[in-house]
């Protein structure tokens, strides 16, 4: 008998069933594999003609049913390489797990001769067994040919499982190539995005002290007037940093939350405050629908933080004549905090990376700041709360950011 040879599509247990019914005329095969410690059948040949009788006892088709390998015994015979007669036949060979009554009806069916089994093994290693139902009251012929037969299978299941492991293998790796070069991409947008962000403040900053120095004679209220914007430009920069230094923090999880009792809906209400004037000044409805008072117990700066990078966000992303409604909702265990818009939307297929690090939606046709960390931060605070953060949105008529958190801090 030569080596077992297959093509890469040919199911390597039907094969080993077919072969086996060319050695053995009366008989009903059953081939099984061996995984996570459960016998699995496969595949079976010549119970064909029994199959309705066998739906009607054991309640469906013996393929896919599995049996807990739980006794050493049996195992030891699987992997002797030795094909063995079973005593007490099928209720011995289900393990015990089909009812008895169950395997003497099936036994009947088969006018059984003998259940013989032997396992699929290559070092002591099993990778599955086949059974031998004998339909005579007779021994098995050709047994020695048949126990060759099955060790060869052996060792063509294990050069399978093999093969089909470095498959699996190579194709994580190149998941996870591709996954590398992604974040290599966002690594350089981020770093790219990051000197813009940097950059167009210091050069404002720089070009208004340089007129100031150089103007001795400046009237004070143009010099008022540098002085704000030189202001605004170093509260931009200060901003950028920490929202770089708090993501940093949370990555190497040394995110501290200073939990306490506060109103949320005072807290709410004072980061719409700050947003009025930037939307007013892109010609957007800001809309408040925030209950008079909601007491919870968390950390209210990350909160405020978080609540203002989305609110800016939205804002960033509507455009003339749209709106952005701020919502807060007493949810009796948790708060239900949401952002929506009547933005340019998100595509769907950006969605699932949303609130990657460095990933940043564009807008059509106008440059949007920002450094792709907002939505990343957002999220991990959320979740140092023990909350949950969702997105919603379609493309063309808007975004709705939300999250929730419990209200008594048990996050």
């Amino acid at each position: 008998m030569g080596f077992i040879e297959l093509s890469p599509q040919e199911d390597i247990y039907h094969f080993i069933a077919e072969q086996l019914k060319t050695i053995i005329k009366d008989a009903v095969v059953f081939v099984s594999s061996f995984e996570d410690g459960l016998i699995k059948v496969k595949t079976t040949l010549g119970i064909e003609k029994h199959i309705g009788s066998i739906l009607k006892v054991v309640g469906r088709y013996p393929v896919g049913m599995t049996f807990k390998l739980e006794d050493p015994e049996r195992e030891k015979i699987l992997k002797s390489g030795r094909l063995t007669r079973v005593p007490d036949g099928l209720y011995t060979l289900t393990f015990g797990q089909l009812p008895k009554a169950a395997c003497l009806s099936m036994e009947k069916l088969f006018g059984l001769g003998g259940v013989y089994v032997i396992g699929f093994t290559r070092k002591r290693e099993l990778f599955g067994d086949v059974v031998i139902i004998t339909l005579k009251k007779s021994e098995l012929d050709n047994k020695n040919l048949i126990e060759a037969f099955i060790n060869q299978a052996g060792v063509a299941l294990q050069g399978r499982k093999a093969e089909q492991g470095l498959k699996e293998k190579t194709m994580a790796l190149a998941q996870a190539n591709e996954k590398l070069k992604g974040l290599d991409r966002l690594k350089s947008n981020f770093l790219s995005n990051v000197s813009h962000e940097l950059r167009t403040p210091l050069a404002s900053i720089k070009g208004f002290i340089h007129t100031i120095r150089r103007e001795k004679d400046m009237d004070l209220k143009n010099r008022e007037e540098f002085m704000q914007i030189i202001e605004e430009e170093t509260e931009r920069l200060t901003k950028l940093i920490n929202r770089l230094l708090n993501l940093s923090r949370i990555e190497i999880e040394r995110i501290t939350l200073n939990k306490k009792e506060f109103d949320l809906a005072a807290a709410a209400q004072e980061v719409a405050d700050i947003y009025e004037t930037p939307a007013t000044v892109r010609k957007v409805s800001l809309k408040r629908d925030i209950p008079a008072k909601l007491l919870i117990c968390a950390d209210p700066q990350n909160l405020k933080e978080a609540l203002s990078q989305l609110l800016e966000n939205s804002i960033q992303y509507t455009d003339e004549g749209g709106s952005v409604e701020v919502c807060v909702i007493d949810k009796n265990n948790e708060v239900l905090v949401s952002v929506s818009d009547t933005g340019c939307g998100i595509p769907e297929d950006e969605l699932p990376n949303i609130f990657e690090r460095f990933y940043k939606i564009e807008k059509p046709a106008e440059q949007v700041g920002g450094i792709g960390l907002g939505l990343a931060l957002v999220k991990r605070i959320v979740e140092a709360h023990g909350g949950k953060i969702g997105v919603e949105s379609k493309v063309g008529e808007g975004s709705r950011f939300y999250f929730t958190i419990p209200k008594r801090g048990d996050g």
